[in-house]
């Protein structure tokens, strides 16, 4: 149960809630004799300064809890809280009543506006920084995949290719019929490394090879080819419907690699879907004019 300062709901400061309580107990220990209280005296009882203190109960005198009488001397005379306080809150009542009515009748009379240009439905984006709950989505969204999976791997979060290569394997023996469209690939820096450093040689590796068997035998619904990426994609389309993008929240020295700093997205928002997935297109027009205008030069572009 959550513990609530009634002070606080009725708006009290500290010093009036104070103030008050202190006049309270001053008239439960002796009522004849404090139940007429000088300021004076009860300035020097508190812990507050004068103008403190008679900040305090101008604003207790406001709230109808205590009456002042006279001001030289000040004298205070403390209500019975029980009666005091129930009159606050049926003042305060009425207030709101009256004010809730007369909100209602200033909506209601609200002219109607008609929008000057198209207002349309926006899809909603969730937004994920943690890789647990990427991986997460992303396993959900494979195994839940009816007709067509597309994939572009520009990079791999860290232990991603464990995943991969064994989703992959289960999604095909779940749906044989499934569509599956993958493109990976470095950028043109990942060409001048080392073969066992290159991404695309890592990818196929890791993720390919294992299930080569497998995707020989779906070969007619299985599209996997490698690619340029030059720009750090990594992206995954589920049915036209559904797109989860990760985004490298740093890209340093290349790397493509176990990254392990994403931010991700995840929307069904179609018009983005159909950009992304143009985007799959463009990509390997991109890769074939790139070899082709590298064979016309007599030049080798090492590709695994």
């Amino acid at each position: 149960m959550i513990e609530i300062d009634p002070f606080e709901v009725f708006e009290f400061k500290d010093t009036e809630k104070n103030i008050y309580k202190k006049l309270i107990q001053l008239t439960k220990v002796s009522p004849q004799k404090y139940n007429k209280i000088n300021v004076s005296d009860l300035v020097q009882m508190s812990k507050y300064s004068k103008p403190k203190v008679y900040e305090a109960i101008k604003k207790l005198e406001e709230y109808k809890l205590i009456q002042i009488n006279g001001y030289r001397p000040m004298v205070i005379e403390v209500y019975d809280p029980k009666y005091a306080i129930e009159k606050m809150i049926s003042d305060r009542t009425g207030i709101l009543e009256k004010a809730g009515e007369k909100m209602i009748d200033d909506l209601y009379s609200l002219p109607h506006m008609e929008p000057k240009y198209p207002l349309r439905d926006t899809v909603p984006i969730a937004f994920i920084d943690r890789i647990d709950v990427y991986f997460s989505h992303l396993e959900y969204l494979l195994i839940h995949a009816k007709k067509k999976i597309m994939i572009i791997c520009g990079f791999l979060i860290n232990n991603e290719e464990i995943l991969l290569k064994e989703y992959l394997k289960k999604i095909i023996n779940k749906n044989p019929s499934l569509e599956i469209r993958i493109l990976y690939g470095g950028s043109f820096y990942d060409i001048k490394k080392e073969e066992q450093n290159r991404f695309r040689y890592f990818f196929k590796k890791n993720i390919i090879g294992p299930n080569q068997k497998i995707l020989d035998k779906s070969a007619k619904n299985c599209f996997i080819d490698g690619a340029i990426i030059n720009a750090p994609l990594r992206i995954t389309i589920i049915d036209d419907s559904e797109i989860l993008m990760a985004l490298k929240t740093e890209d340093k020295n290349d790397e493509r690699i176990g990254i392990d700093d994403i931010s991700a997205i995840q929307t069904s928002n179609i018009p983005f879907i159909r950009f992304l997935s143009d985007t799959y297109i463009m990509l390997k027009k991109i890769f074939i004019d790139v070899i082709r205008r590298a064979e016309d030069m007599n030049k080798f572009i090492p590709f695994d």
